[in-house]
């Protein structure tokens, strides 16, 4: 038996009407979100639908669009499935959970529905919707692989692009033998993503300690912020916020406390004469608020431990 599938060209519109009437097509049956086109090309597009076993494969070729999924739709949409974008022979280009992706042929990246992104499609493609607890039930964190490029690479990956192209090739495929192409589609996904998230995670962990140790180097510094170590490390702020939440801190807590934990082992270590000088040194510019900081952490003044230390 074949399975369920719903068909859709703007081929019958008028030139005017055929993004308004494919604007509908795909919202009906894809994510509520802003479109848009250059009105100045005539616009084309089919979009066929097909269920596969738990999933839906959406098949698309069309002229160059956007889809901008913003606050307001999350908003007013329950939807939060994840999506599978496989670039058939089309072209794409991707912005969710700061990561930017350009894709070509041949190419697979996924996206979260509950999530907010901005996604320029052309070409044949096909967009895969899986119900996001076939994923999360796996992968509790699901949501921080939003935007990634499942690169060839990754375990599981080039067998899962052998399988979907096997899958195009072959339209009358029983509904039946799409349930298995399906469920092994899902596990090579998990398969994959677990891979990608342990990389990740390493990679993380060793920013992280590449980030602390430059903080504990440049505590002299008094511009040091979280700022000033995302440009060193050519990532974004909240990527870097995001790391050391990881380890239940903040960028600027620990720049902080290395700030006073340094000054206490200089005072304590007689390495220094002035409690003035010993604020300076290590990145503090307001005194008053660097020994009030201080006797808080350790219960005692800066002047008082350079005092017993003389």
């Amino acid at each position: 038996m074949r399975a369920e599938e719903f068909s859709y060209t703007t081929r019958q519109e008028a030139e005017h009407r055929r993004f308004a009437y494919w604007n509908d097509a795909v919202l009906r049956h894809c994510i509520p979100s802003e479109s848009s086109y250059d009105p100045s090309h005539t616009f084309d597009g089919e979009l066929c639908v097909q269920e596969m076993g738990l999933l839906d494969l959406c098949r698309v070729k069309a002229t160059r669009h956007s889809w901008t999924r913003k606050a307001n739709h999350l908003r007013a949409s329950d939807d939060n499935d994840i999506w599978l974008g496989f670039f058939h022979n089309g072209r794409g280009y991707l912005e969710q959970n700061e990561r930017r992706t350009t894709l070509t042929c041949q190419q697979l990246v996924i996206y979260d529905a509950a999530q907010k992104f901005k996604f320029d499609i052309e070409g044949e493609n096909h967009l895969i919707r899986i119900p996001r607890h076939l994923l999360s039930r796996h992968l509790p964190n699901i949501s921080h692989c939003a935007g990634l490029h499942l690169h060839d690479h990754i375990p599981g990956i080039p067998t899962m692009r052998c399988l979907l192209n096997e899958i195009i090739k072959q339209p009358q495929i029983t509904s039946s033998l799409l349930v298995h192409f399906s469920t092994t589609l899902i596990d090579l996904l998990v398969m994959a993503l677990s891979a990608s998230t342990l990389e990740t995670g390493t990679r993380h962990q060793e920013l992280h300690n590449k980030m602390r140790l430059y903080i504990i180097k440049n505590l002299a510094d008094p511009d040091l912020n979280v700022d000033y170590v995302a440009e060193k490390f050519h990532v974004s702020s909240r990527t870097v916020t995001r790391i050391f939440a990881r380890h239940n801190e903040t960028p600027a807590a620990v720049i902080w406390q290395e700030r006073l934990e340094a000054s206490f082992q200089a005072l304590s270590r007689g390495k220094t004469r002035s409690v003035s000088q010993t604020a300076m040194d290590f990145g503090f510019s307001d005194f008053s608020h660097f020994s009030h900081a201080f006797r808080k952490r350790y219960g005692m003044t800066p002047q008082s431990l350079l005092k017993s230390d003389n």
